[in-house]
């Protein structure tokens, strides 16, 4: 159920329409009964302890666009809990807890992206995006990766798509971010035992 990098409107709109499964760009997509198996589990918090922290208050524009969304109503979002994080790239992130999810919203744009708290357990979260990379060439683009790694994870290692090359990036307060060339997946490196 990620719903990455639309503005909130279009993010509420779509509540249910699920694009990239596990990691950013793979192309998988998930299957409704995947997506409603994880929807009917069990109702845990988010495992971050970004969230334990005192929340802040959400931008009165991205409140309106959440509040009483589908998105909203599936994951149980709190709109009252939402944490700001700054990235080491120097961006500002939402972290807005759920019942059953949790949603990223980024500040400057307010594109934003939601996964349910079983899978962000299992696997973590990212929301990439493609964006313009200079002014002189419009078809030249980088990425930019947002993502959420459950507690105990330090680093995540990010394999470029056309390389295969590996590299490896800081989790701080459970958030990590990127800004690559080339498309890429996510593994977490899990702490033994």
């Amino acid at each position: 159920m990620r719903h990455a990098g639309r503005p909130l409107a279009a993010l509420a709109a779509a509540a249910l329409a699920a694009t990239a499964g596990g990691g950013c760009g793979d192309g998988e997509d998930d299957s409704t009964s995947a997506r409603i198996e994880r929807l009917t589990g069990s109702a845990q918090p988010a495992p971050l302890a970004v969230l334990r922290g005192a929340p802040e208050p959400l931008p009165r524009a991205a409140r309106a666009a959440i509040a009483g969304s589908p998105t909203q109503r599936d994951l149980g979002l709190r709109l009252d809990g939402a944490q700001r994080v700054r990235t080491r790239i120097g961006e500002r992130l939402w972290v807005l807890p759920g019942e059953q999810g949790v949603c990223i919203v980024r500040d400057r744009t307010g594109q934003a992206g939601c996964e349910t708290n079983r899978r962000l357990a299992r696997e973590g979260f990212t929301l990439a995006l493609p964006e313009p990379a200079g002014q002189t060439d419009p078809s030249s683009r980088h990425y930019v990766v947002f993502g959420l790694a459950p507690d105990g994870v330090r680093t995540v290692r990010l394999v470029r798509s056309r390389t295969r090359s590996t590299l490896r990036v800081r989790v701080r307060d459970n958030v990590y971010s990127y800004v690559g060339w080339s498309p890429i997946r996510v593994r977490l490196d899990r702490p033994a035992g």
